[in-house]
């Protein structure tokens, strides 16, 4: 893993690091520059087993890393990452050659990039808190976990924790891909960005394609065609437990999705490659893309309460969408209100270690519609007693 600081590490002891003279660090030659993989590509990499806190949340400076950031660049240049590109290159040298903050997008590691290192955005990625639910929900309490039933089916998720769903997308007449939606079709129709939800279809088309849920449901046809085409009839919950890339926590840590080469230019994205080009087409002869949308470690727990229904209504406690506002992709969460009492706290299922405990879910800013209010407020998970 990368040093805090490579330029002065001690198993650098004459100064440099191929080429990056110690004497002049805001140099622009970043040709061959070793850094290895740092806190950023650790987390993007192995966030999928890890529960939070730790590595995940807090940096070598012992604070957030987020916050850390923030007292890096001031808050002025930290909130202008708002609107910015997920790896900022431009403020490398503000920030230094520090492990914590510099990545590499997969797009560069693909490539085989060796230069410069970018400022990973934690403005808009928030960090990662402890998921208790990753390792402690109790599977056997079947009446608080979210199940949909669908046709002649009723399909529960493996755990309440982390379900594994359908991933499905909002296009535009022209096909930009404009919603990334956990569980839930986009409704045909809704305004998103200044832009019209024309269809819908699977996030991952061609790797795991709508057409799946005629088997795992028994739909027909005709079903399938009006969840294509949902005007508000189909927004119904899928879970999909043989789903390996919807696992609602790991969509949330790397959101990605497919579309074909004719849309690159509107949703940008790289081929899927093997042995130096190109290995997926789809149904009709184009090369498949994938876009990255972004990674919202901050959302990550919240996304693992999905497979949860405290009421039995058939709607997940919480709900995690992703919505393209420009050339920026923004998180959205709901909530379900009917779960959560006077107080906007929520009993959550026993954990399975603490047989005579209880946890409480809290949204301090819970609106009536189950949106939330504020930026950047975190729930909160409390602990009490039966």
């Amino acid at each position: 893993m990368a040093a805090k600081n490579p330029l002065t590490d001690p198993a650098v002891p004459d100064g440099a690091v191929d080429g990056i003279s110690v004497t002049n660090p805001n140099a622009n030659d970043y040709e061959g520059f070793n850094f290895d993989m740092g806190t950023v590509n650790q987390n993007i990499t192995c966030n999928s087993c890890h529960a939070g806190g730790g590595a995940a949340q807090f940096g070598r400076e012992d604070k957030p890393l987020d916050e850390a950031l923030k007292e890096k660049l001031g808050d002025s240049a930290f909130d202008e990452l708002e609107n910015k590109e997920w790896f900022v290159h431009d403020l490398t040298d503000s920030v230094g050659i520090d492990g914590d903050f510099l990545a590499y997008s997969d797009y560069e590691v693909g490539a085989g990039y060796i230069g410069k290192p970018g400022v990973f955005n934690f403005k808009r990625s928030g960090v990662n808190d402890t998921d208790c639910f990753m390792c402690h929900a109790d599977a056997s309490q079947k009446n608080k976990m979210v199940h949909s039933r669908i046709g002649n089916a009723d399909v529960y998720p493996i755990m309440p924790a982390n379900p594994r769903v359908m991933v499905f997308k909002g296009m535009t007449a022209d096909n930009e891909t404009i919603a990334i939606s956990l569980g839930v079709p986009p409704k045909v129709g809704e305004v998103i960005g200044g832009k019209t939800v024309s269809r819908v279809d699977s996030a991952y088309y061609d790797t795991i394609p709508i057409e799946v849920l005629k088997q795992l449901y028994g739909l027909d046809n005709e079903t399938l065609e009006d969840i294509k085409t949902n005007n508000g009839t189909w927004s119904r919950f899928f879970i999909y437990p043989n789903n390996a890339n919807g696992a609602t926590r790991e969509v949330t840590r790397v959101t990605y999705f497919e579309h074909p080469k004719s849309t690159a230019d509107v949703d940008g994205g790289e081929s899927y490659v093997m042995g130096g080009g190109p290995f997926l087409k789809d149904d009709n002869g184009e090369s498949v893309y994938r876009a990255f949308a972004g990674f919202f470690y901050k959302y990550i727990s919240t996304a693992s309460l999905m497979g949860v229904d405290t009421d039995g209504d058939g709607i997940p406690l919480a709900y995690v969408r992703f919505e393209k506002d420009g050339e920026i992709w923004k998180p959205k969460v709901y909530y379900d209100v009917d779960e959560f009492n006077a107080n906007k706290e929520v009993t959550l299922p026993i954990l399975m270690s603490r047989v005579d405990d209880t946890y409480t879910y809290t949204v301090p800013e819970l609106n009536e519609d189950g949106t939330v209010s504020g930026n950047g407020t975190y729930p909160d998970m409390v602990h009490g007693t039966k």
